[in-house]
């Protein structure tokens, strides 16, 4: 999904290196003021939601948002992996929290 070069997804291992050096990531240490023990309510909210609203986002997103049609469609098929994986997605997330 991602451009950028030896990006590994979230959920594998040491998939979550990069994201974890972001200060703008939702698992980025500054915005927690200590770290949660549990994210259960994350995980079932993302559980929850229908495969089918993932791309229904994107139908939404104004037409001259929209550059490429493909970009989408991957991006449809990523947040539906993550759904899959939210249970390792959010324990990698965890862990890097100090």
């Amino acid at each position: 999904m991602n451009q950028e070069l030896f990006w590994k997804e979230p959920w594998h291992e040491q998939g979550f290196e990069k994201i974890a050096e972001s200060t703008n990531h939702i698992f980025a240490p500054v915005f927690f003021e200590e770290k949660p023990l549990e994210l259960n309510r994350f995980k079932a909210a993302w559980r929850n939601i229908p495969f089918e609203r993932f791309r229904q986002y994107c139908e939404a997103l104004p037409a001259e948002w929209v550059m490429d049609n493909d970009f989408l469609e991957r991006i449809v098929i990523y947040l539906q992996d993550i759904q899959g994986n939210i249970e390792t997605v959010v324990n990698r997330g965890l862990e890097k929290l100090k």
